[in-house]
């Protein structure tokens, strides 16, 4: 499944790149994902939109692909301190991850999936805000 490739691809990032800092992967992850999504929009479509109407399986099979999407950032982002308990790491993570496929989602809803890397810089900015004392 295209998913599962489209995590691998995230994962060996991120490990290929593990001497750069926590922030500089995360960038590379969000570039790589949103950059996948815009050039394969009838993927992103059915991945982010039509998912919905296929059914509970599918449902949860996107579910989990997001948790996997969390756990890897979880990952890059161990021992870099951030707001709050540790308990309130995962829920950061999947508040952050959850942002990132509302707003993909949507651009992707209006046709407008070419347009995805432009939404990178906004959240680089607010995860720097997040991870930086």
């Amino acid at each position: 499944m295209l998913t599962q490739v489209l995590a691998s691809q995230l994962r060996q990032a991120t490990e290929a790149d593990s001497e750069l800092a926590p922030i500089d992967r995360v960038d590379a992850i969000l570039a790589m994902y949103l950059d996948v999504m815009a050039k394969a929009p009838s993927f992103a479509k059915t991945f982010l939109i039509e998912v919905y109407a296929a059914g509970p399986v599918a449902v949860e099979q996107r579910r989990q692909s997001m948790e996997g999407f969390v756990d890897l950032i979880l990952g890059v982002l161990d021992g870099v301190p951030l707001p709050g308990e540790d308990d309130d790491r995962r829920f950061m993570v999947q508040a952050l991850v959850g942002a990132v496929g509302s707003a993909v989602t949507n651009m992707v809803g209006a046709g407008e999936t070419e347009r995805l890397p432009e939404l990178h810089d906004g959240f680089i900015k607010m995860i720097r805000h997040l991870i930086t004392p």
